[in-house]
C-alpha cells in the first residue's frame, strides 16, 4: 500500500507505505512528516498558550494487528534549531533534538540548549500522547539572581545558583514552570531578620510559574511565602517570617498586594517607611498589611507580642496595633489628617517628642485621644487634642486634659 500524503491522528504526512499480510493479518507500515508548529499546537489543544513549537521532521515505523487492532510504533523526531523566550529579556535556544516515541504513548527526548551562557541538556519525557498526554521537560541551569532580582531597601540578593526545572505540559491543565533549589550559594540581605539569609546556610525554595501570557507566580520556603495571581497587577499575597495563620487567610484572596509579616524584631523606621510618599512600593496598589512582631523598638521603647492590620485600600489608611502596654488605632484620610487614639499604654521614653529627626514627610494636622495611659511620668485618664505642624509652628487647639500632673479645661464653649 502506498500513500503519496494525508492525514492520521491529527498528523499529516508526506507519504506512507505498508504491506499487509492477509495469513498473519498484520499490517506493517512506514511514513513520513513533516509537522509545522501550528499542527503541534493544535494536536496538543494549546489554542490558548503561546508556545513557539520547533517544525518537525518524523519518521513512523510500526505494525498493526487487524484481528485487535492493536499497534506497536515508534517514532523518531529531529527538530531544526529554535528558540523559546524564557523571560521577557531572554530566550531558550535550542539545538537540533532528537526524540522518540514507543506506542503512539511514551515519549524521550534529549533536548540541547544554551541560556545566557550555559549550555544545557534539557530532558524530554511523557506519556499519554493519544489521550490525557503529560509531558515534562527537565533540566538544571545555573542563574545568577541579581539578573532577576533588582536591589531594594527592603531585600537585596547576590549569588548564583543551581536550579532543578521541570516544566509540565498537560492537558486540560495550565502549563506549569517548576523550580527547585536549596539557594546555598546565594545571600539574602535585608533590614528585616525574617528575610536574611548567609551564604552556605540552605534554604530549600520551590517556585511554580502558571499561564505564561500573564504569568501567576508561587514561590515557598521557611522564610517566604508567596502567590502573586497577576504579576502586571501584583495582585496576590506575600508572607514573610511564617505562612499566613488560619485567622487572616481570607485576606490572601482580596484583591491588590496584601503582606504578612511576622519578625522578632522590627524598629518604627521600617514600619513608617510603608506609608513614606518616597516608598517604593507607591507604584503597587497595595491592599492591607497585618503583622505580628514578637518585640517592636520604638524610640527606645520596647514592646512585645505587637499584632496589627492596617488595610491601606481606597483613599484612606487604617489600622490598629495591640500588644503589651501598646493599643493604638490610626486613621489618616485623604486630606492626609491624622486621627489618632491610644488607650492603655504605657510608653515610658517619651525623647522622640523632642526629636528632630521628621518620622513624617509633611506638615501634622491631627487630632491626638489618650485615656488610661501614661507617657513617661505622666499619667492621662483623659487627652483630646489637635495638634497642627507646619514645619515652622507648632500649635496645641482644643485642649482637654486630666492628667495626674495637670488638667486642662475650657471655661465656656
Amino acid at each position: 500500500v502506498f500513500s503519496p500524503s494525508g492525514k492520521a491522528t491529527n498528523f499529516s504526512f508526506d507519504a506512507a507505505y505498508g504491506m499487509l499480510n492477509y495469513k498473519t493479518e498484520k499490517i506493517n507500515f512506514y511514513s513520513l512528516h513533516d509537522m509545522s508548529s501550528i499542527d503541534i499546537q493544535s494536536a496538543l489543544d494549546l489554542e490558548g498558550e503561546s508556545i513557539n513549537f520547533p517544525n518537525i521532521q518524523a519518521e513512523h515505523k510500526g505494525v498493526i494487528q487487524l484481528s485487535s487492532l492493536s499497534l506497536k510504533n515508534a517514532i523518531s523526531l529531529k527538530t531544526k534549531n529554535f528558540s523559546m523566550p524564557a523571560t521577557e529579556s531572554y530566550k531558550i535556544n535550542f539545538d537540533n533534538a532528537n526524540i522518540f516515541i514507543v506506542d503512539l504513548d511514551k515519549v524521550y527526548g534529549l533536548l540541547p540548549a544554551s541560556f545566557m551562557k550555559d549550555e544545557l541538556s534539557i530532558l524530554l519525557s511523557g506519556n499519554g500522547l493519544t489521550k490525557t498526554y503529560d509531558l515534562t521537560l527537565s533540566t538544571n541551569l545555573n542563574l545568577d539572581i541579581e539578573e532577576f532580582i533588582a536591589d531594594s531597601i527592603y531585600l537585596q540578593v547576590s549569588g548564583s545558583e543551581l536550579f532543578k526545572i521541570d516544566f509540565n505540559i498537560k492537558k486540560n491543565s495550565p502549563l506549569i514552570l517548576k523550580m527547585y533549589s536549596d539557594l546555598k550559594h546565594i545571600e539574602l540581605t535585608s533590614p528585616l531578620n525574617s528575610l536574611s539569609k548567609n551564604k552556605l546556610v540552605r534554604l530549600p525554595t520551590e517556585v511554580l510559574v502558571t499561564n505564561l501570557s500573564n504569568p501567576s507566580i508561587k514561590l515557598s520556603n521557611q522564610k517566604i511565602d508567596m502567590h502573586i495571581r497577576d504579576i502586571t497587577k501584583y495582585d496576590g499575597y506575600i508572607s514573610i517570617g511564617k505562612k499566613i495563620p488560619d485567622k487572616f487567610k481570607g485576606f490572601a484572596q482580596e484583591p491588590g498586594l496584601n503582606i504578612y509579616l511576622y519578625s522578632e524584631v522590627i524598629t518604627e523606621d521600617l514600619l513608617s517607611s510603608v506609608f513614606s510618599k518616597n516608598s517604593e512600593s507607591a507604584s503597587v496598589k497595595l491592599n492591607k498589611i497585618v503583622f505580628d512582631i514578637k518585640n517592636f523598638k520604638f524610640f527606645n521603647n520596647n514592646f512585645s507580642d505587637v499584632s496589627g492590620l492596617f488595610d491601606l485600600n481606597g483613599s484612606e489608611i487604617k489600622g490598629s496595633l495591640t500588644g503589651d502596654k501598646l493599643n493604638l488605632n490610626l486613621r489618616i484620610d485623604q486630606t492626609g489628617f491624622i486621627r489618632l487614639e491610644i488607650k492603655d499604654s504605657a510608653i515610658s521614653n517619651t525623647k522622640f517628642l523632642n526629636s528632630t529627626k521628621s518620622t513624617l514627610d509633611a506638615a501634622l494636622n491631627s487630632r491626638l485621644i489618650v485615656s488610661n495611659s501614661s507617657f513617661g511620668n505622666i499619667k492621662i485618664k483623659d487627652l483630646d487634642v489637635y495638634l497642627l505642624n507646619n514645619k515652622k509652628n507648632f500649635t496645641a487647639n482644643n485642649i482637654k486634659l486630666s492628667s495626674n500632673l495637670i488638667s486642662i479645661k475650657p471655661f465656656e464653649k
